[in-house]
């Protein structure tokens, strides 16, 4: 008895020290790097890509640490933060971070606040109006020949356009190194 016991402590002790999962594989996914118009690892887009409708920047109303990613759409827009990440073909990844919203408003779609993958419409659960910080989920698969993808923390979203300001933190992006649950999106 104490034998299977044993056996089966050895394989779930793994799990539950987290070690199914792969070190983070983004660059200061905690917004510690960079100035104020300028976040070490990450770049900026949007939709409509002027200062009128879209500011971005490192801000001290944060969850952990000095900074956080500070996202404002002063008027309607898609806007984005994204950083290029290597990853291996037919992989099971997990996407997640803490987001917090002030006034996140839609005036076309559904989607408030969100971390992504760009080009694809595999995102997390979207935050909207003003909601403390939450933390956001998701996985995926990555497709059998799929080399590098694009990881973004994002205010609006593919034909969804939003005013307000969002803050993103201690964002990860992490290999799942367990069999893949069915019906995970694919990208």
């Amino acid at each position: 008895m104490f034998k299977k016991f044993l056996k089966i402590s050895l394989f779930l002790s793994p799990l539950a020290l987290g070690c199914s999962q792969s070190h983070d594989l983004l660059f200061n996914s905690g917004f510690e790097s960079g100035s104020e118009q300028t976040i070490d690892g990450w770049k900026p887009g949007a939709s409509l890509n002027n200062p009128d409708r879209f500011q971005y920047g490192l801000d001290t109303t944060r969850r952990s640490g000095e900074h956080a990613l500070k996202i404002s759409n002063p008027q309607p827009n898609d806007s984005w933060v994204s950083q290029d990440v290597p990853v291996k073909g037919g992989r099971t990844y997990k996407l997640s971070g803490w987001l917090k919203t002030e006034n996140v408003q839609l005036t076309q779609g559904t989607v408030g606040a969100n971390l992504c993958v760009v080009g694809s419409f595999i995102r997390t659960t979207s935050l909207k109006g003003t909601q403390g910080w939450t933390q956001v989920v998701s996985y995926f698969k990555t497709s059998p020949d799929r080399t590098a993808l694009s990881v973004a923390c994002r205010l609006g979203f593919t034909n969804s356009a939003v005013s307000g300001t969002a803050w993103f933190d201690d964002v990860e992006f992490r290999e799942i190194r367990l069999p893949a649950p069915p019906g995970l999106p694919e990208y």
